[in-house]
């Protein structure tokens, strides 16, 4: 009996329709997916559709960016692996959508106005990211969340930071989740490389790299001046940031705080 039973619940599952909630926009290399309902791994082409509970995995040197039924998109960087969700909610017509990351780094462009219900939750071992109108990158189990477009609130454990625009936070191997500070040469850098190969709109990621480059520029000039104004011999200092357009602050730039 309960062989049948089992057996009937499977023959259930296969005919119970899937509802697609991604697709591929653009893949390079070998890109796997495994279906929730098969034990195998098959190949993702460019025609390839998911649906709830399927993992995506992807080899040395390649990458896969798909986009979600309300057009979030996820670029999936090499030597990832992650899973995608889509569940129900309740009688609601909306669907909460989730993308857990075992390992790896994904880019991640939120839309705006997307409804309440139809959230994309980004989870890794360590910590959860929800968040609309947002661009921002993730690397897990542990390591940098950068903040390139929008806010971003950031759970891990109990403690909940925000992440703000120009900003990334790093979770150490403990999980253990660090304080936020103005993004790194090397962020901007890694910025650069992914608007050269996204499938967004190239005008949209230079305009915003430009604006990134130009905080950080402005950032770096705020904290050399407060530690000028710390110094006693400060009048050489003092000129040569007025000729590079500095002002003293008398503020320091926080972990969140936005930069004019």
């Amino acid at each position: 009996i309960l062989l049948l039973f089992f057996f009937s619940f499977i023959i259930a599952s296969a005919t119970e329709p899937s509802v697609q909630i991604a697709k591929v926009l653009t893949l390079n290399g070998e890109v796997l997916y495994r279906d929730s309902g098969s034990f195998y791994w098959e190949e993702v082409h460019a025609d390839t559709t998911f649906t709830d509970y399927d993992e995506i995995e992807t080899d040395h040197g390649a990458f896969c960016e798909i986009q979600f039924t309300e057009g979030h998109i996820i670029r999936v960087e090499q030597k990832s692996k992650l899973v995608l969700r889509g569940q129900q909610k309740g009688s609601h017509k909306g669907m909460l959508k989730q993308l857990k990351i075992s390992v790896g780094k994904v880019w991640i462009k939120l839309v705006k106005g997307t409804d309440e219900k139809e959230q994309l939750l980004i989870e890794t071992p360590f910590v959860s990211v929800s968040q609309r109108d947002t661009l921002f990158s993730v690397s897990a189990p542990a390591g940098k969340i950068s903040a390139y477009r929008g806010n971003l609130e950031v759970m891990s454990g109990r403690k909940k930071i925000v992440i703000a625009e120009g900003f990334e936070s790093e979770v150490n191997g403990d999980g253990t989740l660090q304080e936020s500070q103005p993004l790194s040469a090397e962020s901007l850098e890694s910025f650069a490389e992914f608007a050269k190969k996204s499938s967004l709109r190239s005008g949209l990621l230079d305009d915003l790299l430009s604006r990134l480059r130009s905080r950080k520029y402005v950032a770096t000039g705020k904290v050399i001046s407060e530690n000028v104004e710390e110094e006693p011999k400060k009048g050489l200092f003092r000129q040569l940031l007025n000729h590079l357009g500095f002002k003293p602050s008398t503020s320091h730039v926080k972990s969140g705080d936005s930069i004019p």
